[in-house]
């Protein structure tokens, strides 16, 4: 009941938000828990814990640009 009430919520919000800004809220998820799970549980934060948080960040940054307008030639 937990998921179905969950999805169901992010669902309603996505209607009011939109599918790009639901989108960029989405990516917060993993990285509230590899630091939740490194600062409070103790969990070793290595190399690809990091190299994924810069793919993270680099693929926010590219959904976040404006969108560019193709001229046919």
């Amino acid at each position: 009941i937990g998921n179905i009430l969950a999805f169901s919520c992010y669902m309603q919000r996505v209607k009011l938000i939109g599918p790009q800004k639901a989108s960029l809220y989405s990516f917060a998820e993993p990285v509230a828990a590899a630091l939740i799970s490194t600062l409070l549980l103790g969990s070793p934060f290595t190399f690809w814990d990091a190299l994924g948080f810069i793919c993270i960040f680099v693929m926010l940054m590219l959904l976040s640009l404006p969108e560019r307008k193709t001229v046919a030639a």
